[in-house]
């Protein structure tokens, strides 16, 4: 554990110290925070001994690729020795995979565990395997660093022939320059000479310029074509964005004269609903929901004034902004440097003392979005 000591600026969700033992296979099963860590025969010798550290992360200064969203925890994995195979992470994502096209926009994404400066960059890494119906995706890693897994919002990708198409551009306005610039220098030259002479001179050297520069654009116009060749771009949605399973959390907690309902969302995912969990771990915990947001949906609310099957006299429902919306993009957000807390909708329940009041209060909460 002391290798990941280094972490700076996240959240923990929690901490898990494992022990391998010989030359057998082994599963170190952490499902509870969303990872199952295999161990193949032979990884060490019949006498070795080797501790597996591992952190649940759901947050903190982290920034991923440009176009993609985290759909994991992120956990930090380290080895006390080497080992003679490769460990196999098997990590949850909160993605519904129901096709097989859907996998190929779902990568792993890696950041080193120490680095010199916050936050922490991550980048795609090759390799890795999701499988339709699954929740898990499985990859091998022979060297530690912090891990997680991440979903393309767009087909969009731009090849090397996009960075050279600008390079090319720049170079062709320097060229473009430089025959306009000898131009001037010639036609300075050739005003020594006499009238008859520099006319001559002057319509000849025009003349040459002009075949130079038209020949220049036919070839730049041809180079344009074949770069544009070259550069890849598909655009569109993916999918990923609207197959990605979330999750809501009601607490109840008394506060004498007012009750509080404390509703939560979140991704999908066993750590980070742990981590809200021991965050509200003095409330009791009501009904969960689980839910998909549309294709054109940025939030769900919560509708307070529904009209109700049960009678209320004597209760009052205050929720505390209005309306009672969470946003899509904040409830993706959490987790980054400036959303260390899940979005939430927070409602006073009061109770009034007077004769009639109902004894208990069953209010239904329709959710939209």
């Amino acid at each position: 554990m002391d290798n990941l000591e280094c972490l700076s600026d996240v959240n923990i969700a929690s901490k898990k110290l494992f022990l391998i033992q010989g030359d057998r296979p082994q599963l170190l099963n952490w499902e509870r925070y969303g990872l199952r860590i295999g161990v193949s025969g032979g990884s060490l010798s019949s006498i070795e001994t080797a501790e597996v550290a591992v952190v649940a992360l759901v947050g903190g200064q982290f920034v991923f690729p440009k176009n993609t969203v985290l759909i994991s925890a992120v956990y930090a994995v380290s080895v006390s020795r080497s080992l003679f195979k490769p460990l196999h992470l098997e990590i949850q994502h909160c993605v519904n995979i129901t096709r097989e096209a859907q996998t190929k926009y779902l990568s792993f994404f890696i950041a080193p565990v120490s680095t010199p400066s916050l936050p922490y960059q991550f980048t795609l890494v090759e390799g890795g395997e999701f499988s339709v119906g699954e929740r898990y995706g499985s990859i091998n890693r022979e060297k530690f660093c912090l891990v997680g897994i991440g979903g393309s919002l767009t087909n969009e990708r731009e090849g090397e022939g996009g960075e050279r198409e600008d390079d090319d551009h720049n170079g062709g306005g320097q060229e473009e320059g430089e025959l306009q610039g000898g131009g001037g220098s010639g036609h300075e030259d050739e005003g020594k000479e006499d009238d008859d002479k520099e006319k001559d001179e002057s319509d000849q050297h025009g003349a040459g310029v002009q075949e130079k520069q038209d020949h220049r654009v036919e070839d730049k116009g041809q180079e344009q074509v074949e770069k544009e060749g070259d550069i890849v771009k598909q655009k569109g949605s993916t999918g990923i964005a609207e197959s990605m399973s979330y999750a809501g959390v009601t607490y109840y907690e008394e506060k004498g004269v007012e009750d509080s309902v404390t509703f939560i969302a979140a991704k999908n995912l066993n750590a980070l609903l742990e981590y809200v969990n021991d965050y509200h771990s003095k409330a009791e915990m009501g009904q969960n929901v689980y839910y998909r947001f549309g294709e054109s949906s940025k939030y769900i609310e919560l509708k307070l004034n529904e009209k109700q099957e049960e009678p209320f006299t004597g209760w009052k429902i205050k929720p505390h902004m209005k309306p009672c919306r969470l946003y899509k993009e904040d409830i993706d957000n959490f987790g980054k440097e400036d959303y260390p807390l899940p979005p939430t909708c927070i409602i006073s329940v009061y109770g009034s003392p007077a004769p009639g009041t109902e004894a208990m209060l069953h209010y239904a909460i329709p959710i939209e979005g």
